[in-house]
């Protein structure tokens, strides 16, 4: 793209017009699925208008809020514990807790967790919406920045993906953004009002004459070309970052970005598609039906409640009054039958159709991950065996989605939240012994990571049951396994709290003092025998002078 506005507004075009099937398809899911977000060709809708009824059955709405709960539960679940720790480079063995680095990483994860759940932050809130979006759409944008003069470290926001058009490289992963948004007059006199910001006079007037006019800008962010490391300024910085005004076709902000600011995380991506697919498109056809069954079912219990009233012939007659206790003259023949009744039951086979709903709504929850989690609620009785297995059954089916959204989600995000506190001097300076070793890594520490965890646990116990039957056989057959390695792997399985564990050198330290316990006493078994023959001597000795 050439740096100037009409370029920029081309490629929003051409982006746009290539992505035109995924807007006829979102706006067809998010009528059934997510009806809010319905607005992917009427962004100009009035606030608070009422949204064209699409559902008989709210099966998917339900679905998506339930699928976001479960993501936020399973990738960034709440609480006083962060869901992901900062650790040094995988080829780095254990570092002790006083080392600098371990000291550092253990400051910024901490820092860092803090300053996202802060209130001014409105981490929850977004992330949250940002897990729908991709239960509904499978693709979703997380913008992050901060307004340090404010106090804000880390602002997060979730942006509809209506206005969203993106860029892949060579290698599958979004490195451009173009962003089209709306401000009001005075909104955008708000937001540029940076120095080098050049907003049109026509907006600035009008912001004094009529605040509420609305104006279409364009972002742009992409590779900086002509990036210069080291560099102090836009020109230093990675991304190249233009803010265009629709208005006049003029560029109204030159800037760039260390890291990226829009999060684009896809939930299933396709053969040759920029874009993700979601449970809500593959649950489509189902929810379809059931609107349908829906809809049938609602006509045929009207039919059976208000029955057709059927009469003896079609001459006039007083209209019928329905209403309980009304009075209906002349509706009686001569001989006292009746002149008009219903018609005969119509033999709807209700069960039937509730045996179909009940399977078509079980296909769609199947594919929100829904009754996965459902059959742990439904067996709260197992065993721990088997509640090892199951968790090992639901890390199993989420490893897909959860591992590509630590990758397209979690990871650029951490990394957008380091560089900003970074920027912002919130974190203390990196040790040189880090900048040694490389780029830290992140390891996550969420229930999934923990299902993993108990994979390897259920591992061992299995593997413990099927040899115990031959220890009394062979008892040196234990020496085949590192004992104290297994049970750590089990009790983080289990996940007991660290404090309850021994540390390794607590663990040698009890087993030398019972070895010197067990020496002490074995000398001192030694030591009687020795102490009896020196007392028979010594009574021999004296016998023999008398």
């Amino acid at each position: 793209m050439e740096d100037n506005a009409a370029s920029f507004l081309a490629e929003w075009g051409k982006l746009k017009a290539a992505r035109s099937t995924f807007d006829q398809h979102w706006q067809e899911v998010c009528e059934r699925f997510d009806p809010i977000q319905a607005r992917f060709f009427d962004q100009d809708r009035q606030q608070g208008a009422k949204l064209v009824p699409q559902n008989y059955d709210s099966t998917g709405i339900a679905a998506s809020e339930k699928f976001s709960a479960i993501m936020e539960s399973v990738l960034t679940p709440g609480g006083k514990e962060p869901w992901h720790t900062l650790t040094p480079p995988g080829e780095v063995e254990d570092l002790d807790p006083t080392h600098p680095v371990s000291v550092w990483l253990e400051q910024a994860n901490s820092t860092l967790y803090k300053t996202r759940n802060s209130p001014k932050a409105n981490f929850p809130g977004q992330q949250s919406q940002v897990y729908r979006t991709l239960g509904v759409l499978g693709t979703a944008c997380l913008f992050i920045d901060n307004e340090p003069a404010k106090g804000i470290y880390l602002r997060y926001r979730a942006i509809h993906m209506s206005g969203v058009c993106v860029g892949i490289d060579a290698f599958g992963r979004v490195d451009r953004v173009l962003y089209r948004y709306k401000l009001n007059a005075r909104q955008a006199v708000q937001e540029f009002s940076n120095r080098g910001d050049v907003l049109p006079k026509a907006i600035r007037d009008a912001a004094l004459r009529s605040p509420s006019e609305t104006f279409w800008f364009l972002h742009c962010v992409y590779p900086n070309p002509d990036v210069t490391f080291g560099k102090i300024g836009p020109a230093g910085m990675r991304f190249a970052s233009r803010h265009v005004c629709e208005y006049d076709q003029s560029i109204v902000r030159r800037s760039g970005y260390r890291t990226m600011p829009y999060v684009v995380p896809r939930f299933f991506i396709g053969t040759n598609e920029d874009y993700g697919r979601s449970p809500a498109m593959y649950a489509l056809g189902d929810q379809k039906m059931l609107n349908h069954m829906g809809a049938f079912r609602f006509r045929a219990a009207q039919r059976e409640l208000d029955p057709i009233w059927l009469t003896t012939d079609d001459a006039v007659m007083t209209p019928l009054r329905t209403r309980p206790g009304s009075i209906n003259g002349g509706m009686l023949n001569d001989d006292g039958s009746p002149r008009v009744r219903p018609m005969l039951p119509t033999g709807q086979r209700f069960e039937i159709d509730a045996a179909i709903t009940d399977e078509t709504r079980r296909a769609v929850n199947d594919f929100f991950y829904i009754n996965l989690f459902q059959i742990l609620v439904d067996t709260p009785t197992m065993t721990a065996t088997e509640a090892l297995i199951r968790a090992r059954e639901k890390a199993a089916l989420m490893a897909p989605p959860t591992t590509r959204m630590q990758a397209e989600l979690l990871g650029p995000m951490v990394e957008r939240e380091m560089d900003l506190l970074m920027n912002e001097g919130r974190l203390p300076p990196i040790p040189p012994e880090l900048v040694e070793m490389g780029q830290y890594e992140i390891e996550y520490q969420s229930p999934y990571a923990s299902a993993a965890e108990a994979d390897r646990a259920s591992s061992v116990l299995q593997t413990f049951n099927a040899v115990a039957p031959l220890v009394q056989f062979e008892p040196d057959i234990l020496d085949n396994f590192r004992l104290d390695n297994m049970v750590r792997t089990v009790a983080k399985g289990f996940r007991v709290p660290a404090d309850d564990l021994a540390t390794p050198e607590e663990v040698q330290a009890k087993r030398d003092q019972a070895a010197k316990q067990k020496a002490i006493g074995a000398m001192a078994g030694a030591a009687k025998p020795v102490a009896g023959a020196v007392k028979d001597l010594a009574q021999a000795a004296t016998m023999g002078a008398a």
